[in-house]
């Protein structure tokens, strides 16, 4: 028996029908989602001030990055990033730090999304609470779209809660540094395949069409790993996958 709908939960999905969707594909798109971004990390003490007032690093041009951006009444509030990682292309953000822990899930042939710099205008935040939650959804819609096995992501330990207590997430590690930013981050897994009906009954606006997906997510659709590829991601982990640069794409 299906379980009844919170009132918080009704209200997000009276929220839903204000929110777009967008993928960043032009320099513009991107870059005010990495004005947006910076503006977060700094407010919250994550990262220290830089001259670009952007914060990116080698990861957003990844050949599997999706940069998306959260659009609340037209106006970008909030953005996250998916690398969806199979064998073809196991490019992620995450492996730097947690090479132990994610190099056997690539190797044993999963199929991931690494959903990282998550991020929600403090303003429109303040103003609409449930606008965090779709923002993660546009995650957990990249989830279905790719059909993946797992779902990664590093946060720090006092956002754990968060994550288990909405999705069932599995913290794999203590706190570990993690380039570029100031404070340690911890790596959560959730099997996607095993709570996708439990999260989707308890809160259902994470629930998404086909049709809202293919919308969403068509123009970014995973890349093959050719030898280039696999030599570009050797060589972000090698410096950590975090440096701050001045880039706009």
């Amino acid at each position: 028996m299906l379980e009844p709908q919170s009132n918080f939960a009704e209200r997000v999905l009276k929220m839903l029908s204000r929110v777009e969707y967008r993928l960043a594909t032009t320099i513009e798109q991107r870059d005010a989602i990495f004005r947006m971004r910076y503006n977060c990390y700094l407010g919250e003490g994550a990262i220290d001030p830089n001259e670009t007032l952007r914060y990116t690093d080698q990861y957003d041009k990844a050949p599997n990055a999706l940069l998306l951006g959260v659009f609340f009444d037209g106006i970008l509030s909030g953005s996250l990033r998916l690398h969806v990682v199979t064998p073809a292309c196991s490019v992620l953000p995450d492996k730097g730090a947690f090479p132990d822990l994610i190099e056997p899930m690539i190797a044993a042939g999963l199929k991931m999304v690494d959903s990282s710099r998550f991020v929600v205008d403090e303003e429109a935040s303040k103003a609409h609470p449930g606008l965090a939650y779709l923002t993660v959804r546009v995650g957990w819609m990249g989830a279905e779209h790719f059909s993946v096995d797992r779902i990664l992501t590093a946060v720090r330990s006092e956002h754990t809660p968060f994550y288990r207590r909405i999705f069932g997430f599995e913290v794999k590690t203590e706190a570990r540094d993690y380039p570029s930013l100031k404070k340690p981050v911890c790596l959560l897994s959730l099997d996607y395949r095993a709570k996708r009906e439990i999260v989707q009954r308890r809160y259902p606006f994470f629930i998404s069409t086909q049709a809202e997906r293919q919308a969403v997510f068509d123009a970014g659709a995973p890349a093959e790993q050719s030898d280039d590829m696999k030599r570009w991601a050797d060589d972000a982990d090698a410096h950590g996958g975090g440096d701050v640069v001045p880039a706009l794409w």
